[in-house]
């Protein structure tokens, strides 16, 4: 971005006082962005004249925002995508600024914990799936795709700006970028045909109450918020409030077309209320982007299988199930299927190619009319006990399950409680799996893949697993 007039570091932090005569932008306003197509997006700043005036090479006509105590605000109308790279101007009396190389496309919001904050590079002794065929041909998507991180903070009020800037991709910056949302951008930009941007702002170990604000969460919820956010003993990240303030804040209003969402790892402890807090979690981000029809998709990943040190335990399938109930609650949303790319010992699964396909097809799903069909993980939609055996049905699988002499993951138990593993086979001309046990004569309940980490296998034939579920004899 070329400023006829210097600026210095202290830009970043948006403070006025000791500069005049400058207009002055947030990261996000910056070389290489990307702006959401056909929208009128906003754009904001601050300057020290009466007015600023918006020039953009596609307009025929400028656009003029008055300016208020050294802030001002303007809605920029923009056309149809393309990877032709644009320019805006910017001026007040005494200045002007030039934002370069600008692309008109999609813009999606990405956020959640580590596993959405984990870049290409990986973590230590920590890989991420073909990141280095990635690198090598990153240069190819510089028109296609740019994103931008929104830096680490926690802050109890809502912070203005953040330093960061939007990277334009080639095999060393590459790197830097979230895994599951270059993965995502690209496949998408693949699908659709148009350039991408992704906005970052995650946090690893973060729970969901961290991005909601406050007040909802007293309100709503009845969280005692001073009395959490004021203990010692309770991190940031875990703390209401602090994150949405910190990290989301500064790029609410961003014209943007959905949200991507990769969360829950942290929220096993109350896997009751989650899909209460994301609906209302989801509720109030659209409201911040001025979406009160629902029309910005909510894509969301489940967490993978992990042990967690118990790998019987139940708190990762309970959470799946919470993440399952939220879809039903949330409009225009999706949940992206990964219950075959777990590992009992990892937390952070390397196939984060497989999560951004899968999350593509979503978005593609939800947003641009665009269905694979099939291309969904498998939800089970009967399960009928009879003869000893327990038939059960699965949707997504229009064209039957994956051929496999093999089944694993399955469990029944009778009416002790007590589960054991159950051979399965693929009931031949249907999307149906039989389940039975010598150990267990009269099934009253199946299950699969419900624990924190077991083998299971089950897929549709586009390669799509099925997702955690039990269920009893009525």
């Amino acid at each position: 971005m070329k400023r006829l007039c210097p600026i210095l570091l202290a830009l970043l932090a948006f403070p006025l006082c000791e500069m005049q005569a400058r207009v002055l932008l947030p990261a996000l306003f910056s070389d290489n962005m990307v702006l959401q197509q056909n929208s009128a997006s906003a754009i904001w700043g601050q300057a020290s004249g009466n007015k600023v005036t918006i020039t953009a090479d596609w307009l025929d006509e400028a656009v003029e925002a008055p300016v208020t105590k050294g802030k001002w605000k303007a809605s920029l109308p923009t056309p149809a995508a393309s990877c032709e790279p644009h320019a805006i101007r910017i001026a007040d009396n005494n200045s002007e600024t030039v934002i370069e190389n600008v692309l008109i496309g999609e813009v999606w919001i990405c956020s959640g914990q580590s596993n959405m904050e984990m870049t290409m590079r990986g973590f230590y002794q920590q890989e991420i799936s073909g990141a280095f065929e990635q690198a090598m041909k990153a240069s190819l998507y510089k028109d296609k795709v740019r994103a931008i991180t929104v830096e680490r903070y926690e802050s109890e009020t809502p912070r203005g700006a953040f330093r960061g800037r939007w990277i334009v991709p080639d095999p060393q910056s590459v790197m830097g970028i979230s895994a599951t949302a270059w993965y995502f951008a690209s496949s998408l930009s693949d699908m659709i045909g148009v350039p991408v941007g992704i906005i970052c702002a995650s946090r690893s170990s973060s729970k969901i109450e961290a991005w909601m604000p406050k007040e909802l969460l007293a309100a709503e919820f009845g969280y005692d918020v001073e009395k959490i956010n004021s203990d010692p003993s309770i991190r940031g990240i875990s703390k209401c409030g602090l994150l949405y303030n910190g990290m989301l804040a500064p790029v609410m209003g961003y014209a943007a077309r959905g949200f991507l969402w990769y969360q829950g790892e942290s929220n096993r402890d109350n896997p009751e209320i989650y899909p209460q807090l994301m609906s209302a979690m989801v509720s109030q981000w659209r409201k911040q982007w001025g979406d009160h029809k629902a029309a910005m998709p909510f894509i969301y990943v489940q967490i993978a299988p992990y042990s967690y040190g118990d790998p019987d335990g139940l708190s990762v399938p309970e959470i799946v199930e919470a993440q399952l109930e939220a879809a039903r609650m949330i409009d225009n949303s999706a949940i992206v299927a990964t219950t075959d790319i777990g590992s009992e010992y990892r937390i952070h699964p390397a196939a984060k190619d497989v999560v951004g396909r899968r999350a593509a097809v979503e978005a593609c799903r939800k947003a641009y009319s665009t269905d694979i069909p099939d291309a969904s993980g498998m939800t089970m939609s009967g399960a009928e006990f009879a003869g000893g055996k327990v038939f059960v049905t699965f949707g997504n699988a229009g064209y039957g399950l994956k051929d496999n002499d093999d089944i694993k993951g399955f469990e029944l138990a009778g009416e002790d409680g007590v589960f054991h593993k159950a051979d399965a086979e693929i009931y031949k001309g249907k999307p149906m799996v039989v389940v039975s046990s010598d150990k267990v004569k009269k099934p009253v309940e199946v299950r699969y893949a419900y624990r924190n980490y077991i083998e299971s296998n089950l897929e549709n034939t586009l390669g799509y697993p099925a997702y955690p579920f039990r269920a009893a004899a009525e």
